[in-house]
């Protein structure tokens, strides 16, 4: 979560975050 928030971590943790989180980073990108 906070993670994701960072914005530079987010794409990292993108690689590796399951589906759950790929839905949460992509309301984040958008």
């Amino acid at each position: 979560g906070i993670d994701l928030i960072a914005g530079g971590k987010s794409k990292k943790t993108k690689r590796t975050a399951p589906k759950s989180d790929d839905v949460y980073l992509r309301l984040l990108v958008k």
